[in-house]
């Protein structure tokens, strides 16, 4: 289960925590209360350097935020990185996934999906999801690919 992001193109899912009740601005969708608790946001990763290099963004504070990610980025905490090696238009399919998840809660519509008719890319979960759990929601869907995770936040 556990690999090593490298350049390859593919599907990932940031797994975050926070520790407090808070009210976020995010960007343009305004002002957001945040429970305690974990929240999965599923991205994709086509540009060159690939996953390797789009979670290295990720894991890093961004100067000016620009994505939604990044607003929330500021006040939570990267536990775990899930990842696929795979086509970048699967990350419908794995937004999907977490949001069928049994004990999930959409914190934020169109979060992370203002260029898709996904509901979001945000999903919210009381306690730390688990990524076989995740993947099993993945196949029903029709998804092959094998799901892994770096624990190394």
């Amino acid at each position: 289960m556990q690999g090593k992001l490298d350049d390859n193109h593919g599907v990932y899912a940031l797994i975050l925590h926070i520790a407090c009740d808070r009210m976020i601005r995010i960007g343009k969708l305004g002002d957001q209360r945040f429970k305690r608790g974990y929240y999965v946001y599923v991205g994709s990763a086509s540009a060159p350097g690939g996953l390797a290099a789009r979670v290295g963004y990720h894991v890093k504070k961004a100067d000016r935020p620009h994505w939604h990610i990044d607003y929330l980025k500021e006040v939570a905490e990267i536990r775990e990185v899930w990842f696929s090696r795979s086509k970048p238009v699967m990350e419908h399919v794995w937004a999907g996934a977490a949001q069928r998840i049994s004990g999930m809660h959409t914190p934020v519509k169109g979060f992370g999906s203002s260029d898709c008719r996904c509901l979001s890319h945000l999903a919210y979960f009381s306690r730390k999801p688990n990524c076989r759990l995740f993947e099993t929601y993945l196949k029903r869907s029709g998804y092959t690919q094998q799901v892994k995770a770096v624990f190394c936040f």
